[in-house]
């Protein structure tokens, strides 16, 4: 049961750090592009809430970083086309053998 709940606070916390990282990276985007700070007009151009903003992003970085040895190395896993689905569903998919010529 413990393996479960870590496992699930693990989860939250790449969530939110998924979360940070794409904010970060659309503001910067922003910023590239446009010259548009949007967490700066939101929050203000010095307020503390914008440099708490600015903290968050770049730890969730440092994160999504410490993740990537694990991402990289992660077995490719492969399913069942139909994983449990039966005819008439939408994700099923028939599979039809061919029929060869018995050899004489």
């Amino acid at each position: 049961m413990a393996h479960d709940a870590a496992h699930k606070s693990q989860s939250v916390l790449g969530s939110i750090a998924l979360a940070l990282v794409i904010v970060g990276a659309i503001n910067w985007g922003l910023v590239g592009l446009f010259n548009f700070n949007l967490v700066s007009v939101i929050f203000g151009e010095t307020s503390l809430v914008t440099r708490v903003v600015y903290i968050l992003v770049g730890l969730a970085g440092l994160y999504a970083l410490s993740l990537y040895p694990r991402v990289s190395k992660a077995p490719q896993v492969t399913h069942d086309v139909n994983q449990g689905y039966a005819p008439g569903h939408p994700d099923f998919v028939e599979r039809r053998r061919t029929q060869q010529a018995m050899p004489r």
